[in-house]
C-alpha cells in the first residue's frame, strides 16, 4: 500500500500511556489504524504507519478525523 499524500501536523507534545509515547496530532483528512502516511513533525516530514489513536481519555479510536480535537497517534516507526 502506497503512503497516503502530506496528511497532518505532529505537535511536539506528547504523553505516556500504557508504557506507549502519545504525539498529539492535527490531520487535514481522515486516517485509519494501519494507514500509512506522510506527516510532518518539528524534524521533518516522516512516512510511518499509524499504530493507534486515543482520546484525552486514554481511549482507543480505529480513526480520526480534521474534527476530532485533541487525539494523539502512536507510529511505526516511532515519532519523535
Amino acid at each position: 500500500m502506497a503512503a497516503t499524500e502530506y496528511c497532518g501536523l505532529v505537535q511536539p507534545e506528547s504523553r505516556i500511556h500504557d508504557g506507549k509515547t502519545y504525539h498529539l496530532f492535527q490531520p487535514k483528512q481522515k486516517i485509519m489504524v494501519g494507514e500509512e502516511l506522510h506527516c510532518l513533525t518539528p524534524k521533518g516530514i516522516h512516512t510511518v504507519t499509524i499504530t493507534d489513536v486515543m482520546d484525552t481519555n486514554g481511549v482507543s479510536k480505529d480513526h480520526m478525523t480534521c474534527n476530532m480535537n485533541n487525539l494523539a497517534i502512536t507510529a511505526e516507526p516511532a515519532l519523535e
